[in-house]
Protein backbone atom coordinates (compact mmCIF):
# COMPACT_ATOMS: atom_id res chain seq x y z
CA UNK A 1 0.00 0.00 0.00
CA UNK A 2 1.68 3.76 -1.00
CA UNK A 3 0.72 6.14 1.77
CA UNK A 4 -0.61 9.49 0.91
CA UNK A 5 -2.69 12.05 2.85
CA UNK A 6 -5.70 11.17 2.39
CA UNK A 7 -5.55 7.33 3.43
CA UNK A 8 -3.19 8.40 6.61
CA UNK A 9 -6.12 10.78 7.70
CA UNK A 10 -8.53 7.29 7.98
CA UNK A 11 -6.00 5.37 9.95
CA UNK A 12 -6.79 4.50 13.59
CA UNK A 13 -4.04 5.23 16.31
CA UNK A 14 -3.22 1.13 16.15
CA UNK A 15 -2.36 1.39 12.40
CA UNK A 16 -0.30 4.35 13.10
CA UNK A 17 1.68 3.18 15.29
CA UNK A 18 2.24 -0.10 13.47
CA UNK A 19 3.26 1.77 10.36
CA UNK A 20 5.23 4.78 12.10
CA UNK A 21 6.14 4.40 15.77
CA UNK A 22 9.87 4.57 15.93
CA UNK A 23 10.64 5.90 12.56
CA UNK A 24 11.28 8.89 10.88
CA UNK A 25 8.57 11.28 8.75
CA UNK A 26 9.43 14.34 7.03
CA UNK A 27 7.03 16.94 8.30
CA UNK A 28 5.95 20.39 7.69
CA UNK A 29 5.19 22.14 11.33
CA UNK A 30 3.90 25.33 9.99
CA UNK A 31 2.83 26.71 6.60
CA UNK A 32 5.89 29.06 6.33
CA UNK A 33 8.21 26.48 7.82
CA UNK A 34 10.44 23.84 5.70
CA UNK A 35 9.76 20.19 5.90
CA UNK A 36 12.26 18.24 7.97
CA UNK A 37 12.72 15.53 9.35
CA UNK A 38 11.67 14.00 13.21
CA UNK A 39 11.57 10.79 14.79
CA UNK A 40 8.08 9.92 15.91
CA UNK A 41 8.19 8.35 19.50
CA UNK A 42 4.32 7.65 19.08
CA UNK A 43 0.59 8.19 18.06
CA UNK A 44 -2.33 9.14 20.69
CA UNK A 45 -5.77 9.84 20.48
CA UNK A 46 -8.54 11.61 22.90
CA UNK A 47 -10.86 8.68 22.58
CA UNK A 48 -10.88 4.88 23.26
CA UNK A 49 -11.71 3.92 19.67
CA UNK A 50 -8.42 5.86 17.95
CA UNK A 51 -10.13 7.93 15.32
CA UNK A 52 -10.36 11.36 17.11
CA UNK A 53 -8.01 14.18 18.09
CA UNK A 54 -4.95 12.59 17.11
CA UNK A 55 -1.69 13.32 17.69
CA UNK A 56 2.18 12.90 17.00
CA UNK A 57 4.60 12.36 19.75
CA UNK A 58 8.17 13.32 18.03
CA UNK A 59 11.32 14.45 18.54
CA UNK A 60 13.16 17.15 16.46
CA UNK A 61 16.86 17.72 15.18
CA UNK A 62 16.91 20.06 18.06
CA UNK A 63 16.18 17.18 20.72
CA UNK A 64 12.86 18.62 21.39
CA UNK A 65 9.83 16.83 21.88
CA UNK A 66 6.93 17.72 20.74
CA UNK A 67 3.06 16.75 20.99
CA UNK A 68 1.09 18.24 17.79
CA UNK A 69 -2.22 17.44 16.66
CA UNK A 70 -2.42 15.78 13.07
CA UNK A 71 -4.56 17.86 11.28
CA UNK A 72 -1.55 20.98 12.27
CA UNK A 73 0.82 18.91 10.04
CA UNK A 74 2.19 18.58 6.50
CA UNK A 75 3.60 15.18 6.04
CA UNK A 76 5.84 14.13 3.09
CA UNK A 77 5.59 10.61 2.52
CA UNK A 78 8.01 10.11 -0.40
CA UNK A 79 10.78 8.19 0.72
CA UNK A 80 14.13 9.45 0.02
CA UNK A 81 16.09 7.77 -3.39
CA UNK A 82 18.57 5.04 -3.41
CA UNK A 83 21.88 6.62 -4.80
CA UNK A 84 25.09 8.05 -3.28
CA UNK A 85 25.20 11.24 -1.45
CA UNK A 86 28.08 14.15 -0.54
CA UNK A 87 27.88 14.20 3.11
CA UNK A 88 29.67 16.74 4.85
CA UNK A 89 33.23 16.12 3.08
CA UNK A 90 32.40 12.52 2.21
CA UNK A 91 30.01 10.40 0.79
CA UNK A 92 27.26 8.33 2.14
CA UNK A 93 25.46 5.18 0.14
CA UNK A 94 21.43 4.84 0.57
CA UNK A 95 20.04 1.81 -0.34
CA UNK A 96 16.71 0.95 0.54
CA UNK A 97 15.88 -2.85 2.29
CA UNK A 98 13.77 -4.49 0.04
CA UNK A 99 12.49 -7.17 2.11
CA UNK A 100 8.58 -6.45 3.16
CA UNK A 101 7.31 -4.97 6.54
CA UNK A 102 5.08 -3.16 8.37
CA UNK A 103 7.04 0.25 9.00
CA UNK A 104 6.47 2.63 6.69
CA UNK A 105 8.22 5.51 7.91
CA UNK A 106 12.22 6.18 7.28
CA UNK A 107 14.31 3.35 9.60
CA UNK A 108 17.28 1.28 10.11
CA UNK A 109 15.23 -1.51 9.21
CA UNK A 110 14.00 -0.63 5.44
CA UNK A 111 16.90 1.84 4.85
CA UNK A 112 20.81 1.40 4.96
CA UNK A 113 22.59 4.56 5.12
CA UNK A 114 26.60 3.72 5.14
CA UNK A 115 29.78 5.80 4.78
CA UNK A 116 31.53 5.31 1.70
CA UNK A 117 34.81 4.95 3.26
CA UNK A 118 33.80 2.93 5.86
CA UNK A 119 35.36 -0.54 5.08
CA UNK A 120 38.41 1.49 4.27
CA UNK A 121 38.41 2.95 8.04
CA UNK A 122 38.23 -0.98 9.49
CA UNK A 123 41.34 -1.63 7.00
CA UNK A 124 43.19 0.86 8.65
CA UNK A 125 43.04 3.17 5.86
CA UNK A 126 41.77 6.65 7.10
CA UNK A 127 42.57 7.53 10.87
CA UNK A 128 39.16 6.84 12.90
CA UNK A 129 39.36 10.33 14.56
CA UNK A 130 39.12 11.89 10.71
CA UNK A 131 36.57 9.81 10.07
CA UNK A 132 34.42 9.85 12.63
CA UNK A 133 33.82 13.94 12.01
CA UNK A 134 32.88 13.19 8.61
CA UNK A 135 30.37 10.13 9.37
CA UNK A 136 26.82 10.26 9.16
CA UNK A 137 24.43 9.91 12.33
CA UNK A 138 21.09 7.67 11.85
CA UNK A 139 19.27 10.91 13.85
CA UNK A 140 16.83 13.81 13.00
CA UNK A 141 20.16 16.21 12.70
CA UNK A 142 21.74 13.75 10.97
CA UNK A 143 18.77 13.18 8.23
CA UNK A 144 17.96 16.65 7.69
CA UNK A 145 21.53 17.77 6.95
CA UNK A 146 22.15 14.58 4.21
CA UNK A 147 18.69 14.87 3.27
CA UNK A 148 17.66 18.87 3.32
CA UNK A 149 20.62 20.61 3.93
CA UNK A 150 23.36 19.01 1.48
CA UNK A 151 23.74 20.77 -1.73
CA UNK A 152 25.73 19.02 -4.48
CA UNK A 153 29.34 19.44 -4.94
CA UNK A 154 30.03 20.81 -8.56
CA UNK A 155 32.45 18.58 -10.38
CA UNK A 156 35.13 21.23 -10.69
CA UNK A 157 34.82 22.36 -6.94
CA UNK A 158 34.97 18.93 -5.77
CA UNK A 159 37.96 17.73 -8.14
CA UNK A 160 39.84 20.24 -7.05
CA UNK A 161 39.67 19.71 -3.16
CA UNK A 162 40.17 15.65 -4.37
CA UNK A 163 43.26 16.77 -5.39
CA UNK A 164 44.52 19.08 -2.41
CA UNK A 165 43.33 16.40 0.04
CA UNK A 166 40.75 19.21 1.01
CA UNK A 167 37.79 16.30 0.97
CA UNK A 168 37.33 12.10 1.27
CA UNK A 169 35.11 12.11 -1.85
CA UNK A 170 32.50 13.55 -2.92
CA UNK A 171 29.33 12.39 -5.22
CA UNK A 172 29.56 12.99 -9.22
CA UNK A 173 25.89 11.55 -10.03
CA UNK A 174 23.71 9.25 -8.09
CA UNK A 175 25.92 6.04 -8.83
CA UNK A 176 29.26 7.29 -9.00
CA UNK A 177 31.53 9.24 -6.91
CA UNK A 178 35.34 9.90 -6.80
CA UNK A 179 37.52 9.65 -3.26
CA UNK A 180 41.22 9.84 -2.48
CA UNK A 181 42.97 7.16 -3.53
CA UNK A 182 42.91 3.56 -2.59
CA UNK A 183 44.97 1.47 -4.35
CA UNK A 184 47.51 4.07 -5.16
CA UNK A 185 47.66 7.89 -4.99
CA UNK A 186 45.34 8.42 -8.15
CA UNK A 187 42.16 9.00 -6.92
CA UNK A 188 39.53 5.84 -6.57
CA UNK A 189 36.13 5.61 -8.78
CA UNK A 190 33.26 4.25 -6.90
CA UNK A 191 30.15 2.66 -8.50
CA UNK A 192 27.64 3.28 -5.23
CA UNK A 193 29.69 1.33 -2.69
CA UNK A 194 31.95 -0.69 -5.28
CA UNK A 195 35.41 0.76 -6.03
CA UNK A 196 35.52 0.52 -10.40
CA UNK A 197 38.73 2.70 -11.25
CA UNK A 198 41.11 5.02 -10.58
CA UNK A 199 41.75 8.68 -12.37
CA UNK A 200 44.99 10.01 -13.50
CA UNK A 201 45.07 13.62 -13.58
CA UNK A 202 47.87 14.20 -15.41
CA UNK A 203 46.95 11.68 -18.26
CA UNK A 204 43.47 13.00 -18.03
CA UNK A 205 43.40 9.25 -17.93
CA UNK A 206 40.20 6.67 -16.56
CA UNK A 207 41.79 3.09 -15.88
CA UNK A 208 38.67 0.22 -15.15
CA UNK A 209 39.08 -2.60 -13.04
CA UNK A 210 37.29 -4.32 -15.25
CA UNK A 211 35.66 -3.74 -18.67
CA UNK A 212 32.12 -4.25 -17.11
CA UNK A 213 32.72 -0.62 -15.75
CA UNK A 214 33.42 1.14 -18.97
CA UNK A 215 30.16 1.85 -20.01
CA UNK A 216 29.26 3.52 -17.23
CA UNK A 217 32.75 5.75 -16.27
CA UNK A 218 32.81 6.50 -20.42
CA UNK A 219 29.06 7.97 -19.58
CA UNK A 220 30.58 9.73 -16.59
CA UNK A 221 33.82 11.45 -17.64
CA UNK A 222 33.92 11.33 -21.14
CA UNK A 223 32.44 14.68 -21.22
CA UNK A 224 34.79 16.29 -18.61
CA UNK A 225 37.80 15.81 -20.63
CA UNK A 226 39.15 12.23 -19.80
CA UNK A 227 39.63 9.01 -22.03
CA UNK A 228 38.92 5.62 -20.58
CA UNK A 229 41.50 2.91 -20.89
CA UNK A 230 40.81 -0.18 -22.94
CA UNK A 231 44.02 -1.93 -22.93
Amino acid sequence: MTMTPKIFSTLPISDLRLYYNSSYLRLRLASNKPFRWVFVNEFTSSDSSGTKDKLISCTTEKKENLRIPLQELEIDFQQPQSRVYTYKNTVVVLEKRPARQTTKGLAKSNTHITNLLAYVRKAGGIPVDFYQAHDFEFTPKGLNLLLEDSAPVEWDKGYQKILKKQMLAFAINSRISLSQGILSEFPTIWLKMRMVGELCPKKTLICPLHDAFIPELAYTFLDKGFTIQTD
